[in-house]
């Protein structure tokens, strides 16, 4: 049996792969189990290790990580362990898929996407984390949350379980977006937010464009970028074309980048 956990959120990948060990712990009285880094070790130990007879006569659990490793031996020796039943093989990576490796996306493969979280699902996590520390927060609390984690290009669940377990220890049940700042520094929202407000506020495309352009040559993630001039924007026409922008690019129309061309240029 295999189980593919696949993507850049390192916390989310470590909790569901937990989470999956337990269980079979609990299902397994006797499990011989391997770590192995496929970046500091060779996957024909892994191969080797597989194919020993094992000393209590149970099952076998192999935790690989960096496991998308592109070898003929490798690739092969996973395919013949798809259908197996006697071992268990957590696969780890978060490295662009290779087509060698698809096979791995069909069952019977358990395969989880654990890529980082954006829109619903990243403001879904921060009430999840929030429920956790029993605490509630406020609109502006969730949206800078949210907003500075779209500004990470990896690790957003652990920043935001780490500020919100922080920030709990506060003593408040209620908190603000005053009450981080007072523990943490958010640079990207400082520069980039401030940023955005002119944009928003510009009237002319000699006043917009500049800013746009300093922002694309720091690169900020684009969709960074589009959610603060969201959470910025305040005229109804302002947020009536950037939610047509919005419905635009989920339907693949538009790319970020266009997106923030088009808003900017609004009037002209």
């Amino acid at each position: 049996m295999i189980y593919c956990l696949y993507g850049l959120d390192s916390l989310r990948k470590k909790e569901k792969l937990n989470f999956l060990l337990n269980n079979l712990s609990q299902k397994n009285n006797t499990l011989e189990k391997l770590n192995i880094n496929l970046e500091e070790e060779s996957y024909k130990n892994v191969i080797e290790f597989a194919g020993q007879q094992s000393i209590f006569g149970g099952n076998k659990v192999i935790v690989v990580e960096n496991a998308l490793l592109k070898e003929k031996e490798w690739i092969d020796f996973l395919k013949r362990k798809v259908s197996n039943k006697d071992s268990f093989i957590f696969l780890l990576d978060e490295k662009n898929w290779e087509e060698s490796f698809d096979f791995l996306k069909k069952k019977p493969v358990e395969f989880f996407n654990l890529n980082e979280l954006e829109g619903q699902e990243l403001e879904k996590f921060i009430f999840e984390e929030a429920l956790k520390n029993n605490l509630k927060l406020s609109k502006k609390a969730v949206e800078n949350l949210k907003a500075y984690a779209l500004s990470l290009k990896s690790n957003r669940s652990w920043m935001l379980s780490k500020e919100i377990e922080k920030a709990a220890f506060l003593g408040k049940n209620y908190l603000d977006w005053e009450d981080f700042e007072k523990i943490s520094y958010f640079p990207q929202i400082d520069e980039v937010w401030k940023l955005t407000k002119k944009i928003i506020q510009s009237r002319t495309i000699y006043e917009s464009l500049p800013v746009l352009e300093k922002l694309f040559l720091s690169g900020t993630d684009p969709a960074y970028i589009f959610n603060s001039l969201a959470f910025n924007a305040y005229s109804n026409d302002d947020v009536s074309l950037l939610s047509e922008l919005d419905v635009s690019m989920k339907s693949g129309k538009l790319e970020f980048a266009e997106a923030l061309l088009f808003f900017s240029l609004r009037g002209v």
